[in-house]
């Protein structure tokens, strides 16, 4: 028989097509492996296979043999790995965040080579796998072996280092600056290569996957007896996400149930010291830093920080500064304490709040459950009263709007009906607005409900100097909507700046019920029961 051109590589093709296309469940018969040959032009017999396979196994690969019906199969039994660590391998690579998406997919592709193609396919179903967060540094690899090359030839590295900015843009640290340090070590903590380092008398560490244009210089490196003494062990230990921050001598306490996660963070060297019957303490060296504080408050309230007291204190202060940007809801705490807020505004033919009318109502009602109910209305006119041209020119609202409203009875119950069993009346100047409603109360011969009252007019003239209209408050909060005289609109408006002023300071509770009045003008109309009343000074504070 003539030879083919690859026939000194026959023992080859012979090993790779085994490893490539067989394994336990796709075994290969004589007649594809003779194929396969010939596709490669090399001549074989089947004699001449069976002693292959025989050297092939005193060489010590595991060809097995299996029977199927009335032919026999040969594959590749053991391998240098096991499916199973082919697949561990697999997602070592693809969770990596410090391996880049093409990085992760190349090595991918080589693992796959280590088993059969059938094993390959199996992996590649496992693997596609996407939206998990990839460092975005192509170069990460080329730095750890730059790194490396600097450590064992004991030379300083020069670099530059960067951070990302909301834009998703470089941002060059230290303006551009060269960074020159003594590399030591490179860690690996929360699937992030750190490089720890010399530099400017102290051991510090950067980010490998945010170095740029590492080169290796002829400086001998500094740093020795630093590093010598540190444990390194230790030092991953203490600092929380590899976050720098002063590093003491702190002392936790820890629920009973949480002693895994105690020795898991600290080691099994640690000291679980009883502290009660319920806790124990440990205390280890840690750098205080914000990602020390969230590895804490991960716990709720099963871990806390005995001493020193500074740190407890900074972990207060920590949490105080979390805590602010979560007010309870848009209002602070309001509705932590009641039902529903109202938010009121009236339009009326004057200013006298027992002989003018209410022309145009408007309210907006919020419940602590986040639901919004609003409704407005036109009021019917008395025989006979009219509304005086200036306020028609300021408000847009004519007699003739308010002959298609409601009667001041329907008024009323519509208003009884947008309050909750305990409900805060929100309005801008509220003496005003109340008791325009108090007398519709009378005049319907009921009692009026019981509620408490918030006069965003006090809060406002506390916080800012005058003046104090509506229109004011809108531009100093910088918040949607104009003073334009309307029910609707004001009620609106008037909800932006109450939400403005909680988040501003969230004090509205001690506003509740205290309504503030300029002396030389006195309260409007009748007093308010339940209400305190105090006079604004010039500068319009009160003393709390």
């Amino acid at each position: 028989m003539p030879r083919g051109k690859n026939q000194r590589g026959k023992l080859l093709f012979l090993q790779r097509f085994l490893n490539e296309y067989t394994d336990a469940d796709h075994p290969a018969t004589m007649e594809q492996i003779l194929e396969y040959l010939d596709q490669n032009d090399i001549s074989a017999e089947r004699k001449g296979i069976y002693e292959d396979l025989e050297f092939l196994r005193s060489c010590e690969v595991d060809v097995q043999t299996v029977r199927m019906g009335r032919v026999t199969g040969y594959y590749i039994g053991k391998r240098t790995f096991e499916p199973s660590e082919l697949r561990l391998l697999v997602d070592a690579v693809q969770s990596s965040k410090f391996i880049t998406e093409d990085k992760s997919l190349n090595l991918i592709r080589r693992i796959e080579n280590l088993g059969s193609k059938s094993q390959a396919k199996q992996l590649r179903r496992q693997v596609w796998v996407r939206g998990r967060i990839k460092t975005m540094n192509e170069s990460v690899f080329s730095n750890v072996d730059r790194i490396n090359s600097a450590i064992e030839s004991d030379c300083r590295i020069m670099f530059r280092y960067f951070t990302w900015n909301a834009r998703k843009e470089r941002v060059l640290r230290r303006g551009g600056a060269r960074y020159t340090v003594s590399p030591w070590a490179l860690l690996l903590d929360n699937e992030n290569y750190y490089l720890l380092a010399y530099e400017d008398g102290s051991m510090k560490h950067f980010r490998v996957d945010k170095m740029l244009e590492i080169r290796v210089t002829d400086r001998k490196r500094e740093g020795a007896d630093d590093y010598r003494k540190l444990n390194m062990a230790a030092y991953t230990d203490s600092h929380f996400g590899m976050f720098s921050g002063e590093t003491q001598r702190v002392k936790l306490c820890f629920e009973n149930g949480l002693a895994g996660v105690a020795v898991d963070q600290f080691g099994k060297d640690a000291m679980l010291i009883m502290y009660d019957e319920d806790h124990f303490t440990v205390t280890a060296n840690v750098t205080v830093s914000v990602r020390f504080f969230g590895w804490v408050a991960g716990f709720g309230d099963r871990i806390r920080i005995l001493e020193p007291q500074s740190a407890a204190d900074s972990m207060r202060a920590h949490l105080a500064s979390v805590l602010r940007l979560y007010p309870a809801s848009r209002f602070g705490r309001v509705l932590d304490v009641y039902d529903s807020i109202l938010f009121v505004d009236t339009e009326t033919t004057g200013f006298d709040t027992e002989t003018d009318h209410i022309t145009e109502f408007a309210a907006i009602r919020i419940r602590a459950d986040g639901t919004v109910l609003s409704d407005r209305f036109f009021v019917r006119l008395p025989e006979g009263v009219t509304i005086p041209e200036e306020l028609v020119q300021i408000t847009g609202i004519t007699d003739e709007m308010c002959s298609t409203g409601i009667d001041r009875r329907e008024m009323y119950e519509r208003f009884r009906s947008l309050l909750d069993p305990k409900t805060l009346l929100i309005a801008y100047n509220a003496q005003f607005d109340v008791s325009f409603l108090h007398r519709l109360a009378r005049e319907c011969g009921e009692d009026f409900p019981d509620l408490d009252y918030l006069d965003a007019l006090t809060v406002y003239r506390e916080r800012a100097s005058a003046p104090h209209r509506l229109s004011d408050a809108i531009v100093h909060y910088q918040v949607d909507g104009k003073n334009s005289h309307r029910a609707m609109e004001d009620a609106q408006a008037l909800m932006e700046v109450t939400g403005a002023m909680a988040a501003e300071k969230d004090d509205l509770l001690s506003y509740v019920n205290l309504f503030g009045y300029r002396e030389k003008y006195g309260v409007n109309g009748k007093r308010i029961e339940g209400v305190r009343y105090y006079p604004h000074t010039e500068e319009d504070k009160r003393e709390k």
